[in-house]
Order: structure tokens, then sequence, then C-alpha cells
């Protein structure tokens, strides 16, 4: 895929190719390894990140689109 988003003389090959692949999957490994379970998440646990807070003011900017009916007008 990212071969395709390079052009059409990339290669699988190509240095920055294979450097590109390298850091997504780094990146996904370190996702894996430190993100917090559901069961964390439902619980609070999730250290000092702030998730929760950004969580119920995601689901609270939500829910107020929905009962003011800006999402009518968004569409």
């Amino acid at each position: 895929m990212l071969v395709a988003l390079e052009g059409a003389n990339a290669t699988a090959k190509d240095k920055y190719i294979v450097t590109q692949r390298d850091e997504i999957l780094e990146a996904v490994r370190i996702e894996r390894e430190t993100a917090p379970s559901w069961r964390d998440i439902v619980k609070g646990n999730t250290g000092d990140t702030g998730m929760i807070k950004r969580l119920m003011l995601g689901a609270g900017t939500q829910w107020m689109q929905q009962l003011a009916g800006v999402n009518v007008t968004s569409y």
C-alpha cells in the first residue's frame, strides 16, 4: 500500500518505503504495549493521561449536538 501511495517508480525495496513501514510497525507495537484495556478505561485506571476527561468531553459534545439538532445542518 505504501508503494502505491508513492507513485509509479516506487518499489517495496526502496529505503524510504522500508523506513516508513518499520516506523509504522514500531508505532503499532508501542501502542499495543502501552494502551489501557477497556476494563481499565471503564474503571478509570488510565493513570495521569486525561483519557477519561477527553472521553467524557467528546461524548458530551456529541450528545449536545444531537439534542440541539445541529447534525441535521452539518450533513
